[in-house]
């Protein structure tokens, strides 16, 4: 339980850091992390102080500390990633952001990482999906709308980078690197070669809107495909474990019940005993069509996983 004068040390932390008192807070987040060393608020938030300040070593130090005392807070894996794609460090980047991202894939700031490192690491079209997907959490996200016409621009996808600068100029109208970008856009698709002038097909859809991955599309696959694999190995454990509830009810319920109620039918019961061996009968099957109920709810959810690893597989080909 944490004491009285690490709850006072905390909460005046974070006043300190809410009037953007960056120094007094760091000060005060290591006295409070002194206090209660196991708590990751108190890590996750020196960590913060230190990041506003510069200190991305002792930043990436505290961040990786909360990590460690609660191992489910996302945004903590998220700032780890930041931290290593600041540092260059692009492999760890994307490891650290997919573990965030798993864990909240809700998470608008994980996506627009991601395509910062999928970018660094020339995988064009998996970053132009990091940013979609961050847009599409976060359609107010005008940085990410930037970021996303840069690389539909490079790529001469013209149409589609006018609308992602059009977004980012809607989120904030006042973005000059946006408004450059989609002038620069503009430009180009007036002198471009015909075929690019005119869109694909009519009438003209947004080109960002339509292309925003949503669930299940192949994007959430090669964000992580090993979480795909953890979860059909462990459906897939939990299907074999039905399979053998309906062996057991069969093999002991179900031909128990029938094995009295045929006894009753051909003799002469006693008072009250078809009826009680009937009912028994009839849980017994009931029993038997739950498990089956759950063992097509189980094939089915194994087949919506094979069909996200095989899309995960051919988007990484």
């Amino acid at each position: 339980m944490a004491s009285a004068a690490f709850e006072d040390l905390f909460a005046r932390a974070r006043q300190a850091l809410a009037a953007g008192k960056k120094t007094e807070a760091r000060a005060l987040y290591v006295q409070a992390a002194a206090a209660n060393p196991e708590s990751p608020d108190a890590h996750e938030g020196l960590a913060t102080c230190c990041f506003l300040i510069g200190d991305l070593e002792q930043a990436e130090q505290h961040f990786q500390t909360a990590a460690e005392l609660d191992p489910l807070r996302a945004r903590v894996f998220i700032n780890l990633g930041a931290l290593a794609n600041r540092r260059g460090r692009i492999d760890d980047a994307i490891a650290q952001l997919r573990k965030g991202l798993k864990l909240d894939p809700h998470c608008a700031e994980g996506f627009y990482n991601l395509g910062i490192a999928y970018r660094h690491k020339g995988l064009l079209d998996l970053a132009i999906e990091a940013y979609r997907e961050a847009t599409r959490v976060n359609p107010r996200m005008a940085d990410a709308y930037l970021n996303l016409g840069n690389l539909l621009l490079e790529g001469e996808r013209y149409h589609e980078a006018v609308a992602a600068y059009q977004h980012a100029l809607e989120a904030r109208p006042s973005f000059a690197k946006a408004r450059a970008g989609l002038e620069n856009a503009q430009k180009a698709l007036a002198t471009a070669p015909a075929t690019q002038r005119v869109p694909a097909s009519a009438p003209p859809a947004d080109p960002v809107a339509d292309a925003a991955p949503r669930p299940g599309d192949a994007f959430a696959g090669v964000l992580d495909r090993s979480a795909a694999l953890d979860d059909l190995e462990a459906v897939c454990t939990k299907h074999e474990e039905l399979c053998a509830e309906i062996v057991r009810v069969i093999e002991k319920e179900l031909n128990r019940a029938l094995h009295d109620l045929s006894r009753s039918l051909v003799g002469t019961p006693a008072t009250g005993e078809l009826e009680m061996h009937v009912d028994a009968y009839e849980k017994a099957l009931g029993n038997l069509r739950t498990a089956r109920q759950n063992m097509l709810a189980g094939m089915g959810k194994i087949r919506g996983l094979e069909r996200r690893f095989a899309a995960a597989a051919v988007a990484e080909a």
